[in-house]
Protein backbone atom coordinates (compact mmCIF):
# COMPACT_ATOMS: atom_id res chain seq x y z
CA UNK A 1 0.00 0.00 0.00
CA UNK A 2 1.55 3.58 -0.67
CA UNK A 3 0.19 6.78 0.10
CA UNK A 4 -0.86 9.55 -2.29
CA UNK A 5 0.14 12.90 -2.01
CA UNK A 6 -3.31 15.22 -1.41
CA UNK A 7 -4.55 17.21 -3.49
CA UNK A 8 -4.40 21.00 -2.09
CA UNK A 9 -6.80 23.26 -3.07
CA UNK A 10 -5.34 27.06 -3.32
CA UNK A 11 -7.05 28.13 -0.38
CA UNK A 12 -6.20 25.44 1.82
CA UNK A 13 -2.42 26.01 0.89
CA UNK A 14 -2.69 29.16 1.52
CA UNK A 15 -3.94 29.14 4.40
CA UNK A 16 -1.07 27.10 5.91
CA UNK A 17 1.16 28.75 8.50
CA UNK A 18 4.93 29.66 6.81
CA UNK A 19 6.48 26.77 9.08
CA UNK A 20 4.33 24.25 6.89
CA UNK A 21 6.33 24.86 4.13
CA UNK A 22 10.18 23.45 3.02
CA UNK A 23 11.38 26.35 1.91
CA UNK A 24 10.35 30.06 1.45
CA UNK A 25 11.80 32.25 -0.76
CA UNK A 26 13.13 36.25 0.49
CA UNK A 27 11.38 39.29 -0.98
CA UNK A 28 8.23 38.72 1.01
CA UNK A 29 6.15 39.98 3.47
CA UNK A 30 4.46 38.95 6.36
CA UNK A 31 0.47 39.50 6.39
CA UNK A 32 -1.56 40.09 9.79
CA UNK A 33 -2.09 36.44 10.38
CA UNK A 34 2.33 35.91 10.18
CA UNK A 35 1.94 34.52 6.45
CA UNK A 36 4.36 35.73 4.05
CA UNK A 37 2.50 37.37 0.75
CA UNK A 38 2.95 37.10 -1.79
CA UNK A 39 1.72 33.47 -1.41
CA UNK A 40 4.20 31.97 -4.14
CA UNK A 41 7.13 32.65 -2.37
CA UNK A 42 6.18 29.46 -0.57
CA UNK A 43 7.18 25.99 -1.78
CA UNK A 44 7.18 22.62 -1.06
CA UNK A 45 4.43 22.16 1.96
CA UNK A 46 4.86 19.12 3.87
CA UNK A 47 2.97 19.50 6.82
CA UNK A 48 -1.01 19.90 7.32
CA UNK A 49 -2.81 22.40 8.67
CA UNK A 50 -2.37 21.73 12.54
CA UNK A 51 1.32 21.54 12.03
CA UNK A 52 1.45 17.86 11.63
CA UNK A 53 4.40 16.43 8.80
CA UNK A 54 2.44 14.50 6.19
CA UNK A 55 4.02 11.54 5.08
CA UNK A 56 2.96 11.36 1.48
CA UNK A 57 3.81 15.46 0.95
CA UNK A 58 7.44 14.74 2.24
CA UNK A 59 7.39 11.53 -0.66
CA UNK A 60 6.05 14.18 -3.18
CA UNK A 61 8.54 16.97 -2.30
CA UNK A 62 11.68 14.66 -2.88
CA UNK A 63 9.50 13.30 -6.29
CA UNK A 64 9.45 17.17 -7.36
CA UNK A 65 12.94 18.47 -6.06
CA UNK A 66 14.84 17.80 -9.30
CA UNK A 67 12.13 19.62 -11.20
CA UNK A 68 11.65 22.65 -9.33
CA UNK A 69 12.99 26.16 -10.54
CA UNK A 70 14.75 27.29 -7.74
CA UNK A 71 18.75 27.68 -7.36
CA UNK A 72 20.59 24.80 -5.53
CA UNK A 73 21.34 26.30 -2.43
CA UNK A 74 17.35 26.74 -1.80
CA UNK A 75 17.07 22.90 -3.52
CA UNK A 76 19.92 21.72 -0.60
CA UNK A 77 17.65 23.41 2.41
CA UNK A 78 14.45 21.56 0.96
CA UNK A 79 15.94 18.68 0.65
CA UNK A 80 17.56 18.68 4.46
CA UNK A 81 13.95 19.71 5.64
CA UNK A 82 12.57 16.84 3.69
CA UNK A 83 14.95 14.29 5.46
CA UNK A 84 14.47 15.82 8.25
CA UNK A 85 10.72 15.03 8.22
CA UNK A 86 11.95 10.99 7.46
CA UNK A 87 13.82 11.26 10.49
CA UNK A 88 10.93 12.74 12.76
CA UNK A 89 8.28 10.32 11.29
CA UNK A 90 11.13 7.12 11.67
CA UNK A 91 10.80 6.74 8.03
CA UNK A 92 13.45 5.74 5.52
CA UNK A 93 14.50 7.38 2.85
CA UNK A 94 17.17 5.53 0.29
CA UNK A 95 19.88 7.05 -1.03
CA UNK A 96 18.72 9.17 -4.16
CA UNK A 97 20.05 10.88 -7.07
CA UNK A 98 19.45 14.57 -5.44
CA UNK A 99 23.55 15.45 -5.03
CA UNK A 100 24.74 14.53 -1.64
CA UNK A 101 22.11 12.44 -1.00
CA UNK A 102 22.99 10.06 1.31
CA UNK A 103 19.19 8.71 2.52
CA UNK A 104 18.29 8.02 6.20
CA UNK A 105 17.67 4.66 7.53
CA UNK A 106 16.00 5.04 11.00
CA UNK A 107 18.25 2.92 13.26
CA UNK A 108 16.64 -0.79 15.17
CA UNK A 109 16.95 1.01 18.46
CA UNK A 110 13.85 2.74 20.60
CA UNK A 111 12.80 6.26 18.70
CA UNK A 112 14.35 8.14 21.99
CA UNK A 113 17.91 6.52 21.40
CA UNK A 114 18.42 7.42 18.11
CA UNK A 115 20.19 10.61 18.52
CA UNK A 116 19.65 12.11 14.93
CA UNK A 117 15.73 11.12 15.03
CA UNK A 118 15.17 12.86 18.40
CA UNK A 119 17.35 15.80 17.09
CA UNK A 120 14.81 16.33 14.26
CA UNK A 121 11.71 15.82 16.06
CA UNK A 122 13.33 18.75 18.34
CA UNK A 123 14.15 21.12 15.49
CA UNK A 124 10.73 20.52 13.72
CA UNK A 125 8.79 21.31 17.24
CA UNK A 126 11.39 24.27 17.45
CA UNK A 127 9.94 25.73 13.71
CA UNK A 128 7.20 25.53 14.17
CA UNK A 129 6.61 27.25 16.93
CA UNK A 130 9.18 30.51 15.32
CA UNK A 131 12.02 29.14 17.30
CA UNK A 132 15.57 29.57 16.24
CA UNK A 133 17.11 26.48 18.02
CA UNK A 134 19.53 23.94 16.29
CA UNK A 135 19.41 20.34 17.95
CA UNK A 136 21.73 17.78 17.34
Amino acid sequence: MSLQARVWSTKEVNDLLDSSFAYIESGGKKDSEGKTIPRGLRHFPYKDAKGNIDEPDVNAGFSYLQKANLPMPAKKRIHAVLINACKSLGKEHKQCSFPGCNGYSPSKKSFLDDRAAWAALNENYARTRGMNVVFG
